[in-house]
C-alpha cells in the first residue's frame, strides 16, 4: 500500500468511517498474522496477538500522528501484544496429567460404572 493511500484511509478512520477502518485491516492482516506467528510460534495466539493488535489500533487511532507512517507504528503494537501474550502463558501454571488406568481404578464409582458398561456394549 503506498504511504498516501495509507494516510487517507487513517484519516477516514480517524473521522469514523469504519469501512475505511475494515480496508486497513484487509491491508495487513496477513502481514500482522505471519508477524504474530513469527513471534509466538502458536497459529491460535498468533490469530489473538494479531487480533488484540487491531483491536489497539482501533482504540488509539484517533490520537495517531498521521505525519508519521502507520506501518511500524502498528508492528510495534503487535509486537507488544506478542510481548504480552508470552507474560500470560508464563503466568498461568502448566499441569501435566500422568493418569493412568489403574491410577482411575475405583476412584470414581460412576466413572467406572461407565466403563463397565461401555466394555460390556463392545
Amino acid at each position: 500500500m503506498r504511504a498516501d493511500e495509507e494516510r487517507d484511509l487513517v484519516l477516514a478512520c480517524q473521522r469514523g468511517d469504519l469501512s475505511a477502518y475494515e480496508r486497513l485491516v484487509r491491508a495487513y492482516q496477513d502481514a500482522a498474522l505471519r508477524s504474530a506467528f513469527l513471534l509466538t510460534g502458536n497459529r491460535q495466539a498468533a490469530e489473538d496477538v494479531a487480533q488484540n493488535a487491531f483491536l489497539q489500533v482501533f482504540r488509539h487511532l484517533a490520537r495517531f500522528d498521521t505525519e508519521r507512517a502507520f506501518r511500524p507504528w502498528f508492528f510495534g503494537i503487535l509486537a507488544n501484544e506478542a510481548r504480552q501474550n508470552l507474560r500470560r502463558q508464563r503466568r498461568q501454571p502448566t499441569v501435566a496429567w500422568s493418569v493412568t488406568p489403574a491410577a482411575l481404578d475405583g476412584a470414581n464409582p460412576l466413572l467406572d460404572s461407565l466403563i463397565r458398561d461401555d466394555e460390556r456394549a463392545q
